[in-house]
């Protein structure tokens, strides 16, 4: 469970970092950094529970493979247990 949050935190986080970004070039260089700080917090994490972070990456990889054929018309009859759409 720490591992989705960290990933899916840090996924989230790049909208934090863009919008910090942008701040910052509107002359808001405080509000901008304290943007930037929950996406350099979330990488920091990241790089800490980088093994637990890898697998769920790849759990979420080998399901959005499974979700991606179901959508896109592939057979995959066999594979599809767990995906909420049966």
């Amino acid at each position: 469970m720490k591992a989705k949050v960290i990933l899916y935190g840090w996924a989230i986080s790049w909208i934090f970092l863009f919008a910090g970004i942008g701040t910052i070039e509107n002359d808001r260089e405080l509000t901008g950094v304290l943007l930037c700080t929950v996406w350099f917090v979330f990488s920091l994490l990241l790089i800490g529970n980088e093994k637990a972070c890898g697998e769920e990456a790849d759990r979420f990889e080998a399901w959005m493979d499974k979700v991606l054929l179901r959508l896109m018309g592939g057979s995959d009859k066999d594979n599809n247990q767990g995906l909420g759409f049966n």
